[in-house]
């Protein structure tokens, strides 16, 4: 009897060695696919947040070569990136302007005879924030109450959303006169101008 009670606690130990083995292999498993996922999710992220830099780094370069009155050292109160229906993306850079900068806006636009009133949906503009989501150092992504089928129903910000409140009270009128430009370098950028609210919307069609 006892050599039968040796054997059943030998199985016991047996099939619990086992167990804690494949116990030990899930966990490891399940760790390491963590880890690939952590490693995953912050090269994906960091390749992102490098593009959204490199891009508006270059759009800001542009703005001072297609309006003069921008100085290269003025800064942008808010950068954010849109996409629309089909995959087209918006990267828009936010100016605040003095009175003199929208005078002289106002003569380029005059100079560009394209002057003319926006229609709706056409200004690359922004709406109240329902959530925010953090997604890496300097990225930050607002969900917004989806309008219509041409908006994603969010947006990303690069840097700073500290005046997006203000952008987003501009954005409620329709005070906006928009030109439409076609550059060698760039396939279309729209300016669009609030006198209100003093402010300007330069927006890089990708």
């Amino acid at each position: 009897m006892s050599k039968s009670f040796d054997l059943i606690e030998k199985a016991g130990e047996f099939v619990w060695f086992v167990a804690k083995g494949f116990i030990a292999l899930i966990l490891m498993t399940i760790l390491t696919l963590a880890t690939l996922f952590a490693i995953f999710y912050f090269k994906f992220s960091y390749d992102q947040a490098m593009h959204l830099r490199q891009q508006f780094d270059a759009d800001e370069r542009a703005v001072v070569q297609i309006l003069p009155m921008i100085p290269a050292k003025q800064k942008t109160i808010l950068k954010f990136r849109q996409q629309k229906s089909g995959g087209i993306y918006h990267y828009v850079l936010v100016y605040q302007l003095n009175l003199f900068q929208i005078q002289q806006v106002e003569l380029f636009f005059d100079k560009m005879k394209k002057m003319s009133r926006p229609e709706s949906g056409l200004i690359p503009c922004i709406y109240k924030t329902t959530d925010t989501k953090w997604l890496f150092p300097q990225i930050s992504r607002h969900y917004i109450k989806q309008l219509d089928d041409y908006d994603s129903g969010s947006f990303l910000v690069y840097g700073s959303d500290d005046e997006i409140h203000h952008v987003e009270n501009a954005c409620k009128d329709d005070s906006f006169k928009i030109i439409n430009l076609k550059t060698n370098k760039f396939n279309q950028v729209q300016i669009a101008l609030n006198k209100s609210h003093q402010i300007m919307l330069v927006n890089f069609i990708e």
